[in-house]
């Protein structure tokens, strides 16, 4: 019994962009419908045709690509989305993952690694651009990063500013006197360590995490949380 090709769709405003897509999928014998070209046809072609997987262009009118992974029905659809851009972001690329985008391309991508995105999205695999790993991996570093320091109170990251500016606990607590006092700070210390995941004893160690911490920020500090 002669396997079924998968279905795609492509959904992009460029028409020429698209019939390109559209021509190197079918070397592949994969079926593809025709092109749409706004959100809202994109919308009615995966509900009526329920395609294994869509190509979407960032000029898509209407909703772009981010916006219409939002306005998805609440129902499983069985389509895996590539997000097909012209301007690669590594932020834009984590927000299409987050909202359950399996691919990530530049439109410039080499005709290689279109379809290899599209064969890896069909055997369940998450695809980002070789282009763009470097930048999301640090973006993702930094991002993770950013949340241990925001797990920090608004006065353990106020000391932790001070200790990356190079004071001591005494010189912190008359900085900060009357409201925090020299055990204050010291206690503040060790509550940073606990937080941060420090292990090693040293003063050097905590010192570093404060000059990670101010690099980070860009020489300032993280503004006051809620919590």
């Amino acid at each position: 019994m002669t396997a079924v090709p998968p279905l795609f769709l492509v959904a992009q405003r460029n028409n020429a962009r698209a019939e390109t897509t559209i021509s190197l999928l079918r070397t592949q014998a994969f079926e593809v419908l025709p092109p749409v070209f706004d959100g809202q046809d994109a919308l009615k072609a995966l509900a009526l045709h329920r395609p294994a997987v869509a190509f979407l262009g960032c000029d898509l009118p209407g909703t772009g690509p981010l916006g219409l992974l939002e306005r998805l029905p609440d129902h499983v659809l069985p389509t895996q989305f590539i997000v097909h851009t012209r301007n690669p972001d590594p932020i834009v690329a984590l927000e299409a993952f987050r909202l359950g985008a399996r691919g990530y391309l530049p439109c410039d991508a080499e005709p290689e690694e279109l379809l290899t995105c599209a064969r890896a999205v069909l055997r369940g695999e998450l695809y980002l651009s070789t282009s763009l790993l470097g930048d999301v991996v640090a973006l993702t570093l930094r991002l993770q990063e950013l949340e241990a320091y925001r797990a920090l109170s608004d006065r353990e990251r106020e000391i932790l500013d001070l200790i990356g500016h190079g004071l001591t606990s005494p010189q912190i607590a008359e900085r900060l006197h009357p409201q925090v006092s020299l055990d204050t700070v010291e206690s503040h210390r060790r509550h940073i360590r606990e937080k941060l995941g420090i292990t090693d004893t040293g003063k050097n160690a905590l010192l570093q995490k404060a000059l990670a911490y101010r690099k980070l920020m860009g020489g300032g500090g993280i503004k006051p949380s809620d919590n």
